[in-house]
């Protein structure tokens, strides 16, 4: 009995070996038959029988995604395939024959540059009946690239680019490298679809998760899931499965990280009179790229560079004749550019007053009187006993278009008194000489 059964096993295990061989080998044939198939164009078929197969080749001329389109039918169903050269199916597709049917099924799928074949069959009811199909290309990077379902055959990926793909079953598992150049959060987002939730997470080359990552099915649902975690300089791994119903489908995610911005420290604003304004950054790497901008969001960008080096100056036409601020980013190579730092400056020196402004008279037996006239509300005065340093005799703020300062002595004799003005906003003005004469 026992060698009965024996024989029985291995008798059938050697028929599954043949015909298993004997498919392979026919699929091969069949592939080495297959029919050119032109990009983007419509081509129209017919299966003889019902274990008839067509088979077709398409040449990829660069990397890309590949989609493949069967026209739909009532009381006909079709099954098509991406296939390489050894008979693996990269995506597989079957269309719709109910009395709904309309329009084409899609499937699609990255791959790099290369020949590829398509597949295409009875699924149930659809020999002798006329089909069409259209191979589509777009050329890109940004799509999955099969297969991938290991850390050793990961897609290598690039930070804050979105990148499209699909997986083929439920047990597809699609892995992407990226470098992250420095420490940092990183964030990982996926788009959300009606009716399909996917599952993501960051690991590292030894299989530790720092993030996990669900997206949303519900009817209401849109936009990216996200999620984020801090990393340290090195490489890591996205892995995108199916979470429910997220097989067959297509699916886009990113992988980004922001610069961090500038310290205050590092950031100088020289507001010159009669010529460019500068501001100087300090403490970049090579290669950095920084923008000065006169508003916290939106906004003008009033000068752009690159640094060369570990210190940039920008030169601004005028950041204002008056106090204020800009807004200062950098951004790093791969990087999504910085939040904008504010940096106060001071306002322009002003404009020295004239002569004929100022009047002085020299009181006796009461307090002396200095007069400035053509002014704005709010110039600041100050009178000194000296051209440089020295001390304030008087300082007063403007309240009309003159102000009166009262000194209660400058002296019996004739002499000179240095007046100044500051207006609001700017810095103080150079002192101009004024002559008095001596007490009557």
């Amino acid at each position: 009995m026992n060698l009965f059964f024996r024989n029985l096993f291995i008798f059938t295990f050697i028929i599954f070996c043949c015909t298993f061989a004997l498919k392979g080998n026919s699929v091969h044939a069949a592939i080495d038959d297959a029919t050119q198939l032109q990009l983007n164009q419509i081509h129209k078929g017919k299966l003889q029988n019902s274990g008839d197969k067509d088979f077709y080749k398409v040449v990829v001329p660069s990397n890309g995604n590949i989609s493949l389109s069967i026209k739909q039918r009532h009381g006909a169903y079709w099954y098509g395939a991406i296939l390489n050269s050894k008979g693996e199916v990269y995506e597989e597709i079957s269309t719709d024959g109910s009395e709904f049917a309309e329009g084409y099924a899609v499937t699609q799928v990255g791959l790099p540059k290369g020949t590829y074949y398509i597949e295409i069959e009875s699924s149930y009811e659809a020999y002798g009946k006329n089909y069409e199909i259209k191979a589509g290309f777009t050329a890109s990077n940004n799509y999955e690239k099969e297969f991938n379902n290991n850390l050793t055959n990961a897609n290598t990926i690039n930070l804050n680019q979105t990148y499209k793909g699909s997986l083929k079953d439920t047990n597809d598992k699609d892995f992407y490298k990226v470098v992250v150049p420095n420490d940092g959060n990183v964030s990982l987002s996926i788009k959300q679809q009606h009716d399909a939730w996917w599952y993501g997470h960051i690991q590292n080359g030894s299989g530790h998760v720092y993030k996990y990552l669900y997206t949303s099915g519900d009817t209401s649902v849109s936009g990216f899931a996200k999620t984020q975690v801090w990393l340290k300089k090195g490489t890591y791994y996205i892995q995108i499965e199916n979470s429910s119903d997220a097989y067959d489908k297509s699916y886009e995610f990113n992988v980004s990280m922001t610069q961090t911005p500038l310290k205050t420290s590092q950031l100088k604003v020289i507001n010159n009179k009669g010529k460019d304004d500068i501001v100087t950054v300090t403490g970049l790497t090579k290669g950095d790229n920084v923008k000065v901008y006169n508003s916290t969001t939106k906004g003008s960008v009033l000068a752009s560079k690159l640094s060369t080096g570990s210190a940039i100056s920008l030169p601004v036409k005028q950041v204002g004749t008056k106090a204020g601020t800009v807004y200062v980013t950098v951004t790093r190579s791969g990087m999504i550019e910085s939040k904008r730092v504010p940096v106060s400056f001071t306002g322009e020196q002003s404009d020295p007053l004239k002569i004929s402004q100022v009047k002085v008279s020299n009181n006796k037996g009461k307090n002396d009187i200095v007069t400035v006239t053509d002014l704005v509300k709010g110039d600041n005065m100050k009178v000194y006993n000296s051209t440089t340093k020295g001390s304030v005799l008087a300082s007063k703020q403007s309240t009309t278009s003159s102000v009166s300062l009262s000194i209660t002595q400058l002296g019996q004799k004739a002499g000179t008194i240095y007046v100044s003005v500051t207006h609001s906003g700017m810095t103080e003005s150079n002192r101009v000489a004024v002559t008095y004469s001596a007490e009557k």
